[in-house]
């Protein structure tokens, strides 16, 4: 499996990306202009998206080698959330984890970091093996792309203290009290977590490709949906 054009990119450019931050940035504004729980989600997306499109305009190397790979992994993987979420806002089926994290975020009740949390369990453990089993885990000269997928968690730490920051200054003033500065523990325990889970959807992928049958493929899955962020049922 090779990457490919998909919904929202035709062809592997900055544009891609480009787009995908317009579209969050429009739903990040309509959110909180309604105090909507979600803001924090599609903030955060927003932020990590513009994270990697700074790294893949730069023009020399930067932290990803294969910009044609990530990016049209990257828009398969979001079109998995806004395919979610238009089955939340049509009241469609959906999988567990994106209910349970829509569902928490319109009741209100918790804080911003578990609804982020929640956002980020599911997209990354269900939705990111998907990604990448379409866009496939090697280049065609037998590479592993896997140093492009860790190159992920190092935008995700450049990007995490100006996120979480902005959450507490805007959202959720609790963020203030458990935040550890100037230790950084609760920063580097946030960033293994879904460093984490970043790793077990690469190995989900790789199961999901090794997978023989349907009922195979259904298992991994199956595996891959029943796991869910601590404290949240």
């Amino acid at each position: 499996m090779q990457p490919h054009p998909v919904r929202n990119c035709r062809h592997a450019d900055i544009g891609c990306i480009d787009l995908l931050a317009r579209r969050l940035r429009r739903q990040w504004l309509r959110f909180d202009r309604t105090c909507d729980h979600r803001a924090v989600i599609a903030y955060s997306y927003l932020q990590i998206t513009r994270g990697l499109r700074e790294d893949m305009a730069l023009s020399h190397p930067g932290l990803v080698e294969d910009r044609r790979w990530m990016t049209y992994l990257i828009t398969a993987f979001s079109n998995r959330y806004w395919a979610a979420y238009r089955a939340w806002r049509e009241h469609r089926p959906l999988p567990e984890g994106w209910r349970i994290a829509f569902q928490t975020a319109a009741h209100g009740d918790a804080n911003a970091g578990q609804d982020v949390l929640l956002f980020s369990n599911v997209h990354v453990q269900h939705d990111l093996p998907l990604a990448y089993e379409r866009m496939g885990l090697r280049a065609r000269n037998g590479a592993s792309h896997k140093p492009d997928h860790d190159a992920v968690n190092e935008v995700n730490a450049r990007v995490f203290n100006p996120i979480e920051d902005y959450i507490a200054a805007h959202y959720d003033p609790m963020f203030r009290q458990i935040d550890a500065k100037p230790s950084p523990l609760d920063e580097i325990g946030t960033l293994e977590l879904v460093k984490s889970w970043r790793e077990q959807a690469w190995r989900s992928a790789e199961r999901l490709l090794a997978a023989k049958t349907p009922e195979e493929h259904q298992r991994v899955m199956g595996q891959s949906t029943r796991r869910r962020t601590p404290g949240r049922t």
